[in-house]
């Protein structure tokens, strides 16, 4: 995989080792000045090419500066592709029989695997003095395609630590660096309070912003690489692009972004699938969960329970084709209400969470509103978020505990979803689907209203 090609930039070079819990990292020394007019000319002339040698001179000649491959011309970056073609060739190649993901951006190479530990012939870790090094195999891959690999920028990382390919953060999701994030906030709370001048000359002496660009151009840079790489239809990026349309005294037009493309998909957002089980056991559950504004996970009680206790396994998935759960611990809970607030174990999954996060609403229903009801009702592999649409028919009490009930069907893989009022504002919990105190086994419909539940939620 190569940068420099339509569709395949730095998002998509990250895309390739998202979630993987090895990263190798390095870069070739002196890349582009390495790539000299012999190596151009001999290439054009080798297969598939096979340009005569006066084209292949010509173009050579052409396309270099003092005999090398010089950075910045627009030439450059095609022709350092077609060289490193045999590199690719080789370092693939490693990748496949040692079960690595390969992908590679200019001079920055990557390797990526889910296995414990990589390979001493990829790559070597001293302990001692925390230095990685490439293995042998890839040093003579490197160096039979005609390059050196720049020792004091290889590095192994773990999931443990911040995961980043060119640029891009990619331990659970693509993400920009939060330091990236903090300037870009920093910036626009800066305008908002102090004007745009005061802040422009702010930000060029305390962060480097360059002075060649105007203040708000630069800003409006920083926000659309964060709209690449997160994508448009993300909440964060929602947030920052209004507070940047909103902002006084702008001399150019807003950023524009697209919104989900109807309620169903603004919805589903605060919506997540809980899965909890025990391994011993082989007892497994399966539910929904309601993203709250705090970044922790409000669902059912039930859900994560297994033979009387808490199961040992909690993860969620953030959205219908998360491809890895978030693992979870339980906050605290209340067996009698059917309550449970969980916790991301990695408190960096909590800004995701809350980015996504549903508005809650602590008024009572009433008979006759109309609501919608969100969840993974019968889940199975691939199936997206289900949003329902009914009215409230009736309030009943069971076992002390007051449910209103919906028309909507609750049935198992529901529990734990938001029911959402006309506003799209979460003010009930789906919690129990057939009334099993019935003879008849009838359709219960049972949702918990939020409002009784405001101190847990906020104590």
């Amino acid at each position: 995989m190569s940068g420099f090609v339509k569709g395949r930039g730095i998002r998509y070079n990250a895309s390739l080792h998202v979630g993987k819990r090895l990263l190798l990292n390095f870069d070739l020394s002196d890349f582009f000045p390495t790539i000299h007019f012999g190596r151009i000319r001999g290439r054009l002339r080798a297969r598939p090419y096979q340009l005569n040698a006066v084209i292949a001179t010509t173009i050579a000649r052409l396309c270099t500066l003092d005999g090398n491959l010089p950075i910045g011309a627009p030439s450059s970056p095609v022709l350092a592709n077609i060289i490193c073609s045999h590199l690719d060739g080789l370092l693939t190649r490693l990748a496949r029989e040692h079960g690595c993901f390969y992908s590679r951006y200019a001079d920055d190479i990557t390797f990526s695997t889910n296995r414990r530990s990589f390979p001493n012939s990829l790559a070597t870790v001293d302990h001692e003095n925390g230095l990685a090094a490439v293995g042998a195999l890839i040093s003579a891959a490197v160096t039979e395609a005609g390059f050196i690999v720049n020792p004091r920028k290889t590095r192994i990382l773990d999931k443990s630590s911040r995961q980043e390919v060119s640029g891009v953060v990619i331990n659970q999701f693509l993400n920009v660096p939060r330091s990236f994030m903090r300037e870009i906030r920093g910036a626009l709370n800066a305008w908002e309070k102090h004007g745009h001048i005061a802040s422009e000359q702010y930000f060029k002496e305390k962060y480097n912003w360059r002075s060649s660009q105007s203040f708000e151009n630069h800003l409006r840079g920083r926000i659309q690489h964060v709209i690449h790489i997160r994508g448009s239809d993300d909440l964060v990026v929602w947030r920052l692009v209004n507070r940047f349309n909103n902002l006084p005294d702008r001399a150019h037009s807003s950023i524009s972004y697209d919104r989900p493309k109807d309620e169903r998909d603004r919805l589903s957002l605060a919506v997540c699938r809980v899965e909890s089980g025990n391994d011993e056991l082989m007892e497994y559950n399966q539910g929904s969960g309601i993203k709250l504004p705090n970044g922790n996970v409000l669902t059912n009680f039930h859900n994560i329970e297994i033979c009387g206790t808490v199961a040992p396994i909690i993860e969620i998935y953030l959205t219908d084709n998360a491809p890895v759960p978030v693992p979870m611990r339980v906050l605290k809970h209340d067996f009698a209400k059917d309550v449970a607030i969980l916790e991301p174990i990695d408190p960096e999954w909590k800004m995701p969470i809350a980015a996504a996060s549903a508005e809650l609403s602590f008024s009572e229903c009433k008979v006759g509103d109309d609501v919608k009801v969100g969840g993974f009702p019968s889940y199975q592999l691939g199936d997206s978020c289900q949003i329902a649409t009914g009215e409230v028919r009736a309030f009943s009490k069971i076992e002390g505990i007051t449910y209103f009930r919906v028309s909507v069907p609750i049935v198992k893989g529901n529990s734990g979803g938001p029911v959402f009022n006309i506003d799209g504002q979460v003010v009930g919990i789906a919690s129990r689907g057939i009334d099993t105190h019935e003879i008849t086994n009838a359709a219960f419909n049972g949702c918990l209203e939020l409002f009784r539940f405001e101190k847990f939620l906020q104590s």
